[in-house]
């Protein structure tokens, strides 16, 4: 049992500093009033549909490997293989968007303006993705630890607090940034660009698989899995969705920055509210849970990928863990990968144009990484299992509809990410679609090329 540690209560916090990112609050904050219709939308058409799916898989096959365990015993192993490496190569292209925010956050307790400069921006996010490798070298207990405790003080805390700071801003008699009429409540989603909306509020629920990776650590899985599934889908849903209406309440969409909308919202109210004195301690939670966000993302998307290689002998290098156990190999290379992708930043004019390339890019990679999640969700229960767990309701009809719904809304979301933003001038639509194009090429070689190499 010694290596049987993660309880109902550290999977659900694991789950929550995955998925609930703070840096995506300002993006969605700027849909305002239609954020509950968005989020209702998302939730039918692609966070149930795949919450629903882990519970099964996670307690029907509840080895370490999450992802990879059920695409190979689907698919058999090159598919497996595939399916994880996609989701690296992602999580490679996501680091360096999530990053360029953390420092922006960084920059707020000292000169917010450093938030704008490229080279700080890519300077001390690489230096940070280099400690956050150094942290999950301690293994998945420290890490889970770590990211639990970076979960309440530097998610949850913050959130409530945003919520909070709401209501006392409402009940203040202070003027409100949005309007909720028909027209705003419910947009036209047959608008090409109304339907974006829904897919971005999709995509920032991306993540809730990756604690399965650490299915083997679980103390009893068929218990604590589907109820950490069912509390932290709440809490995300309810936090995420409360605290985004709040921001939109607190700032006008037009003021509302994708890098610091969220820091601008705190930095706004409390200076209104006569207490700068806490700035400084709440962007230092903020900070805190960002980074435990993205160490306990890391360690996901890497151990399941270090188990990949392992299994079928792919690239000696990937295949290294060190006395804690922690997959080094593969920590120190995409800790270099990121460093080299990072760079992208250098080359568009403006961060935030940077910041939403590798977004949409990292986003398509993983369209297609969910596709074959929904697609092993439906093959593996035609096949037996050896231990008995959740079930989907409903027997194998709802199993497909409620599967294939996920997988077709995965697609439309991945045709949509190929539409360049409009503020793009010419130029960078051109460099939008050459970097798009290149990126999903190598990214669906990439794995073909690891996998030929360790079987030629």
């Amino acid at each position: 049992m010694k290596n049987k540690f993660l309880t109902i209560g550290s999977l659900a916090l694991l789950q929550i500093v995955i998925v609930g990112n703070l840096q995506i609050l300002p993006a969605n904050a700027g849909y305002g009033a239609a954020l509950p219709l968005l989020y209702l939308l998302a939730i039918i058409g692609f966070f149930l549909p795949c919450t629903l799916m882990v519970a099964e898989l996670a307690t029907t096959h509840p080895q370490t490997g999450g992802a990879y365990i059920w695409c190979e015993q689907a698919f058999g192993t090159k598919v497996g293989f595939f399916a994880v490496a996609l989701l690296w190569i992602s999580n490679l292209l996501w680091y360096p968007s999530i990053f360029s925010l953390i420092a922006a956050n960084f920059a707020y307790l000292f000169n917010p303006a450093l938030a704008q400069n490229k080279f700080f921006v890519v300077g001390f996010g690489i230096l940070l993705f280099w400690g956050s490798t150094l942290l999950n070298c301690f293994g998945i207990q420290f890490s889970s630890r770590t990211s639990a405790i970076c979960s309440v003080i530097g998610v949850i805390l913050p959130m409530i607090l945003i919520i909070l700071g709401g209501i006392f801003w409402w009940l203040s008699g202070n003027p409100v940034a949005i309007t909720f009429n028909k027209t705003t409540l419910f947009p036209n989603l047959f608008h090409l660009n109304n339907f974006g909306l829904l897919i971005a509020v999709m995509i920032s629920l991306f993540g809730i698989e990756l604690t399965a990776v650490h299915a083997g650590n679980v103390v009893n899985p068929r218990r604590d899995y589907p109820l950490s599934l069912l509390i932290s889908s709440i809490l995300l849903v309810l936090l995420l969705l409360c605290s985004e209406l709040t921001i939109a309440t607190i700032i006008p969409v037009d003021k509302l920055s994708v890098l610091t909308g969220l820091l601008d919202a705190i930095v706004f109210f409390f200076q209104k509210m006569h207490l700068a004195q806490l700035l400084t301690i709440i962007l230092l939670l903020i900070l805190a849970g960002n980074i435990g966000s993205v160490a306990a993302w890391m360690l996901g998307s890497t151990r399941g990928m270090f188990v990949a290689c392992q299994k079928n002998h792919v690239a000696r290098f990937l295949q290294k863990v060190n006395r804690y156990e922690s997959p080094i190999g593969v920590l120190i290379f995409e800790a270099i990968i990121f460093s080299v992708a990072s760079m992208i930043f250098l080359v568009f004019p403006r961060v935030t144009d940077s910041f939403w390339l590798l977004l949409d890019l990292a986003s398509q990679i993983t369209l297609i990484y969910y596709v074959i999640l929904f697609s092993s969700a439906i093959r593996l229960r035609y096949l037996p299992v050896s231990v008995k767990g959740f079930k989907i309701p409903g027997g194998i009809v709802v199993l497909w509809m409620v599967m294939t719904l996920g997988a077709i809304t995965s697609f439309i979301a991945l045709c949509m990410g190929f539409i360049p933003p409009d503020n793009l001038s010419k130029h960078d639509v051109f460099l939008f679609h050459f970097i798009m194009s290149v990126g999903l090429i190598i990214a669906l070689l990439l794995p073909g090329l690891l996998w030929k190499s360790a079987h030629e």
